[in-house]
């Protein structure tokens, strides 16, 4: 049972990253076709300001990532799933901060693009490598190759800060375990 559980803990939040790192580009959207449009130009021009544009923009795609948060707690709730049914609190309280990040990465992503399709792919695989699988290998290599474990923990705290995926993935992780 504890292999079981071990298994569990590595691809679980692996796939919870996958599913978010294909449906994060719905976030980026609305930035790219607002410049392709020159919408927040139009909008300004009508006295509109910045802050309540990108704040408007940004609770909307909260709510937005809201929607499968919701749903995932109720599976959770009615399936009795014990891995997440006993930390409960612990993983919502991590999807909701997870969501900020999230977001605000990917508006990062999108100021790098003009076309949707090629910034949607591009965000995928960034989602994915840089944010999952490269974290993980970095900490295998420094783990590996180092005995202290301050250069691990040094190693771990700046992809924990830096690195939304990789954070949500070592909750995940955590929890699991």
């Amino acid at each position: 049972m504890k292999i079981m559980n071990y298994v569990v803990a590595l691809m679980f939040p692996y796939i919870m990253n996958a599913g978010y790192a294909t449906t994060s580009g719905i976030y980026m959207l609305m930035p790219i076709e607002e410049r392709m449009k020159k919408t927040r130009h139009i909008l300004k021009l009508s006295g509109l300001k910045t802050a309540p544009y990108w704040l408007g923009l940004f609770t909307a795609d909260y709510c937005l990532f809201l929607i499968p948060t919701l749903l995932f707690t109720l599976l959770v709730m009615f399936s009795g799933l014990q891995i997440f049914g006993d930390n409960l609190a612990m993983f919502v309280a991590g999807m909701l901060g997870f969501g900020f990040s999230i977001i605000t990465t990917t508006y990062l992503l999108a100021s790098f693009f003009d076309n949707q399709d090629a910034a949607i792919k591009c965000n995928i695989l960034f989602q994915l490598l840089a944010g999952t699988l490269l974290p993980l290998l970095i900490l295998g290599v420094v783990g590996g190759t180092t005995k202290s474990g301050s250069s691990v923990e040094l190693a771990l705290t700046l992809m924990y800060l830096l690195n939304p995926m990789f954070t949500f993935y070592l909750t995940n992780y955590l929890i699991v375990i």
